[in-house]
């Protein structure tokens, strides 16, 4: 039996009985030494802070009388489990630093108290669960906040919002659909009340959010899927057509096994270069993709994603020589 599982029955023992629990009583329950009997007691009371005391008359151990209203934490997962929990906020600092750290404290606060459990767990995780967020844009932590509770409650959301091509600055009432983390930034999939269509919202870009009382027009999951998960790139919508690429075999030690579309073609060709065949709506973002695996990429379909590129190149190479 493990130390958890001790716990847990000593719990539920001084909960069920009205009088003092002896120690006997206890180690023949949890069916351990007097001594990790002992241990348990102190790990109860002193560690999850239960109302535990010990009545010197009845020689026995019992809650306060407010003991009736105590709990354990609810995180009571596995050792692996509390580990895996916490390693996953640690990665989530570098997805978004600070933006869910406030809400998970009391969770992780838990998580730590249980692995201290027989005094094995080591506090210092800072720095050994990293993911690098390139280029990744600030999000405003109430945008943050605001967006996760609009989705999770189901209500309307009103966001000041700036166009990042345009440079127009917009209100604009939203249904949120799904929050999305690509490529080390933050998007909102959500139904625009104002062009009455599925649109995709950078945070970084949105100035103010606050959540309305209005509940959030639903869209049907089929839909969702055909327009954010349709074609390759986070302004997706559904596929215009399929881009051929095909990859040095230098660079095709790179390109094999990424997952670029989860419907993509691929394979090698015999003089050892890769295909790639993927769908996409939006130029910009394969365009942006191809020019950064220049010269060890060929578009080879369709014609005018390849006569894009040839022109995005030249107005490279104009610029260099200016």
């Amino acid at each position: 039996m493990d130390q958890f599982t001790r716990i847990f029955m000593l719990h539920q023992l001084l909960k069920t009985r009205r009088r003092p629990v002896s120690m006997a009583v206890i180690t023949d329950k949890l069916e351990c030494s007097r001594s990790t009997a002992s241990r348990t007691i102190g790990e109860l009371r002193d560690l999850l802070h239960a109302p535990l005391e010990y009545d010197p008359r009845a020689r026995g151990y019992r809650y306060a009388t407010d003991g009736d209203s105590y709990e354990l934490p609810g995180l009571w997962f596995t050792r692996d489990e509390l580990r895996a929990f916490v390693a996953f906020q640690e990665m989530l600092k570098g997805v978004g630093p600070g933006m869910l750290s406030e809400l998970m404290a009391p969770f992780i606060d838990y998580a730590h108290i249980l692995l201290s459990i027989n005094g094995r767990h080591h506090y210092a995780v800072e720095n050994r669960f990293i993911i690098t967020g390139v280029q990744a844009k600030p999000v405003d932590r109430r945008v943050f906040n605001h967006t996760v509770t609009a989705i999770m409650k189901r209500r309307r959301l009103r966001i000041d919002y700036l166009g990042r091509h345009s440079g127009e600055r917009t209100e604009r009432e939203v249904s949120p659909q799904l929050l999305l983390h690509y490529r080390g930034n933050w998007y909102m999939g959500a139904w625009c009340h104002l062009r009455e269509d599925l649109r995709t919202f950078a945070l970084d870009r949105i100035k103010t959010a606050q959540v309305l009382d209005t509940q959030a027009q639903e869209v049907d999951s089929k839909r969702l899927k055909q327009v954010f998960e349709a074609s390759y790139g986070i302004y997706s919508g559904e596929p215009q057509a399929w881009a051929v690429l095909r990859f040095t075999p230098e660079q095709a030690v790179w390109e094999a096994g990424a997952i670029w579309h989860p419907e993509q073609e691929a394979r090698y060709l015999e003089d050892g270069r890769y295909e790639l065949k993927i769908p996409y709506a939006s130029t910009g973002e394969i365009v942006h993709e191809i020019l950064a695996r220049t010269p060890d990429v060929e578009v080879v379909s369709p014609p005018e994603l390849r006569a894009l590129v040839l022109e995005k190149l030249r107005e490279g190479v104009r610029r260099l020589e200016e």
